[in-house]
């Protein structure tokens, strides 16, 4: 090539290059890498990396709408090929809200022609001080965890959202399938119990065996519950057996009609038939119900492990009253087959069911509260003598109850007790005569219910914290009275630098309380709350701040060694103080003992316990108890790491 021909390439080259880097930035992408999951709070490092159509511009993020704090363009650090990376630490966010959809601009300008353009669709969430969403609670909505190719996988998941607006919640299912996407999933809200606290159902058809992880057992579902302040919490405690071959497994049988009797002549049965998958043919044998005048029936699949059956009764006259099996099998598309005993249906034409005779609440208590335990004396009998079977259907005062949740235990015959332990969150709202169903099974599959009892559920707390009286800021002393009112309150407790004491009864006349609280020496923080009769707590009060400025006080060198002395001092003097210390376990080492007449007293140890042997080294609690000039007695436990080297 001539000397010409080579400067005229060069010219062309460059031309080339003056192109593309002198025409307006395009943008491509803008990422937030850090922080991930949650909102972005003070203090913290926002990483971002933004993608243009060169290298070589000059890239800057403008994050002053995000902390206020008018930190003005940052510029980005040039990765070539048209990405750049941007680092920035956000100041103080006092004062601002939090808001999720805070538009950060990412501006790119040429270096060669000084042309620019400015990206603002980038958004990040402020979050300072809303909590994150709580997962409450997970489960298979068909019951048992055993999951085969092909099924429907159906979640039902509970999660609280506190001050946050908007709540979602999907899956993450890469343990279970390698190129899960989460578009796949079908997710429906529930809805709502009025305390917080939403229910969601999430769904998702598996995939083929040749798409799934192989068999194993207690394969990790993650369970992830997003707001809308950029918070993404996830669960991964939800456990599932993956089966891709072997023989169907029986989830649960259930009749559907009769449910409260047994059948008889020309009867429809319904039966619910669930199975730990889809695609099975399922069958009934009715054979032994009727005498032989029906025979099998198949199944509808409904899906997810669900069938329905439909048969309907032959002739059964002449047939004695009794349970009879009814065989359910399943046969799998590969031929492999089980057959589930375990239901059974009645033929009842003639016995009479079960009778109630009285039911009675434990201490005639009819008002009710979450977390407390709902107690019923019932009594039944039999005109028939034959057994029969007590079990509780609360589901007007909790929608979600299951009845095997209920302890029933039998006191003597044809009597019974009923507990149930009423939860934290999903009950009905506060109602009065709410009826407490309790019903009776007999073998003839006869059932009677009785709901007679009624209650009252209250789980509404006091609403406004206790009003103190005035407190000073410091003191002397190391006990004070405290007092207020509190509205709506049985109880009140005080918590002293995180220690709760209480609760303190409230009159119920003039709402007013008053007890006195231990302090310790320096400064105290003071928080109060309500507490009705029935365990409901009301809001707290602002803290309030105490110092102790004079007192009795407990000093020694930590770590310990022997020969090291305990200090208890006391501006108003000491006449007898003591030191008993307790290893972890529980067993005294060692108690000394130091009486008299003095501002100051001082206990040695020489690091030897009862028996005259060396202390192991190691922590250890102690129990201090001093008795002051005034004949006032203090105990404080405190914690103390001793060395005998």
């Amino acid at each position: 090539m001539s000397h010409s021909g080579r400067i005229g390439l060069l010219a062309l080259i460059l031309l080339s290059l003056h192109g593309a880097a002198g025409g307006t930035p395009k943008h491509r992408e803008t990422l937030l890498l850090a922080p991930l999951g949650r909102g972005i709070g003070a203090g913290d490092t926002v990483l971002v990396q933004t993608r243009w159509d060169s290298a070589g511009y000059q890239v800057t993020a403008n994050f002053a709408p995000l902390d206020g704090a008018g930190g003005g363009p940052v510029m980005a650090s040039d990765l070539s090929n048209g990405y750049y990376r941007i680092s920035y630490v956000t100041g103080s966010m006092a004062g601002l809200s939090d808001s999720p959809g805070v538009v950060i601009p990412v501006n790119a300008m040429s270096r060669f022609d000084s042309s620019a353009a400015t990206y603002l669709r980038f958004t990040v969430c402020r979050n300072a001080s809303t909590p994150r969403p709580e997962h409450l609670r997970s489960f298979l909505r068909d019951g048992g965890r055993r999951i085969y190719a092909g099924d429907s996988l159906i979640v039902r998941t509970i999660w609280q959202a506190a001050g946050v607006r908007s709540l979602r919640v999907a899956a993450d299912l890469r343990s279970l399938v390698p190129r899960f996407q989460e578009s796949a999933l079908t997710v429906r809200e529930i809805g709502a119990d009025g305390a917080g606290a939403d229910t969601f159902e999430i769904a998702y058809d598996l995939p083929g065996k040749s798409d799934l992880v192989p068999e194993a057992n207690g394969i990790p579902l993650t369970i992830i519950g997003r707001d809308s302040l950029c918070s993404d919490v996830r669960f991964s405690e939800l456990l599932i057996d993956l089966r891709t071959s072997g023989p169907p497994a029986p989830v649960s049988q259930r009749i559907l009609f009769p449910i409260d009797r047994g059948v008889r002549d020309l009867d429809t049965l319904r039966i619910e038939s669930r199975w730990d998958s889809a695609g099975y043919f399922v069958r009934a044998d009715f054979t032994e119900l009727d005498g032989g005048t029906g025979g099998l029936a198949s199944a509808l699949d409904e899906g997810g492990g669900l069938y329905t059956i439909r048969y309907r009764i032959g002739t059964i006259a002449g047939l004695p009253d009794s349970a009879v099996a009814i065989p359910i099998t399943a046969v799998n598309p590969l031929g492999d087959s089980f057959t589930d005993h375990s239901l059974r249906a009645c033929r009842n034409q003639t016995t009479p069911p079960p009778v109630h005779l009285n039911s009675a609440l434990k201490n005639n208590r009819t008002r009710y509260s979450k977390n407390d335990t709902l107690v019923v004396y019932t009594r039944w009998s039999s005109p028939a003598g034959i057994d029969f079977s007590i079990e509780a259907d609360y589901r007007a005062i909790f929608p979600a109850f299951e009845p095997s949740k209920a302890e029933v235990r039998e006191i003597s015959p044809d009597s019974f007790e009923v507990s149930y332990i009423l939860p934290v969150v999903g009950l009905a709202p506060d109602t009065v005569g709410i009826p407490v169903v309790i019903r009776a099974r007999d073998a003839r599959c006869s059932v009677v219910a009785d709901s007679t009892l009624r209650i009252e559920l209250d789980t509404t707390p006091p609403r406004q914290p206790p009003v103190l009286d005035p407190l000073p800021s410091e003191t002397t002393e190391t006990t004070i009275t405290v007092s207020g009112t509190a509205q709506d309150a049985a109880w009140v407790s005080v918590s002293v630098n995180g220690a709760p004491q209480g609760p303190f009864a409230v009159d119920p006349s003039t709402w007013r309380f008053s007890t006195p609280i231990d302090l310790a020496s320096g400064l105290n923080s003071l928080i109060s709350w309500p507490e009705d009769e029935l365990g409901n707590l009301g809001p707290r009060t602002l803290e309030k701040k105490i110092l102790v400025v004079a007192g009795r006080s407990i000093n020694y060198p930590t770590p310990f060694r022997p020969g090291d002395e305990f200090i208890v001092s006391d501006a108003a003097g000491v006449r007898e103080a003591s030191v008993h210390l307790y290893n972890l376990e529980g067993t005294r080492v060692a108690d000394l003992k130091r009486t008299g007449n003095s501002l100051e007293m001082r206990l040695r140890w020489e690091g030897r316990d009862r028996e005259g042997d060396l202390a192991q080294p190691g922590y250890y609690l102690l129990k201090i108890r001093s008795v002051g000039y005034d004949g006032r007695a203090r105990e404080q436990v405190l914690p103390m790491l001793f060395m005998n080297d």
